[in-house]
């Protein structure tokens, strides 16, 4: 909408390039993650779909600071659990291994709590599967709460949406 010298240089330019007015599609789903979501995001904006009318997604894997402070991926959600829940395991697993645990050491050490209790209870075999499989039993692990079905664990994940350096719930 401008008309200065300077603005019809640049949509000269502009319209060398292949673009898209608008796109048919609500949201878009980036199941990538770790350098190469770092280097995929940026492309989004470039190739004319405004992250202000699509929504971008992701997975769990996004939950890593590294991505909140993307500019592209400002306002993208994903699944997962804000991170102030899992903060006195990586604490406190840091002080014992004098290391950073791996992200997905939080899934080991809530199974061990599950086994660790039906040991405690005495259970049988039979009694365990019982146990395992009755999804009305919810436990509470360091990633949020879980269950099992057809012995596949199943966990009840949050929204998130990034933020200003953060990944912040969605009410």
């Amino acid at each position: 909408n401008k008309n200065d010298p300077e603005s019809k240089k640049a949509l000269k330019k502009i319209l060398k390039f292949e673009t898209t007015d608008t796109v048919d599609f609500t949201h878009l789903i980036l199941p990538d993650y770790n350098i190469r979501l770092l280097q995929i995001a940026p492309l989004i904006p470039f190739y004319d779909i405004d992250p202000n009318k699509v929504q971008l997604v992701g997975t769990g894997v996004w939950d890593d600071s590294a991505f909140f402070d993307e500019p592209s991926l400002q306002n993208a959600i994903f699944s997962g659990i804000e991170e102030n829940k899992r903060n006195k395991f990586f604490r406190a697993f840091q002080y014992f291994y004098d290391q950073k645990p791996m992200r997905t050491a939080t899934i080991p050490y809530d199974l061990t709590a599950v086994l660790s209790y039906i040991i405690s209870e005495d259970m049988t075999l039979n009694k365990s599967k019982d146990f395992l499989n009755n999804s009305n039993i919810t436990f509470d692990g360091i990633d949020g709460n879980f269950f099992f079905s057809d012995n596949i664990i199943v966990r009840k994940l949050d929204i998130l949406r990034i933020k200003n350096g953060t990944a912040k719930k969605l009410n």
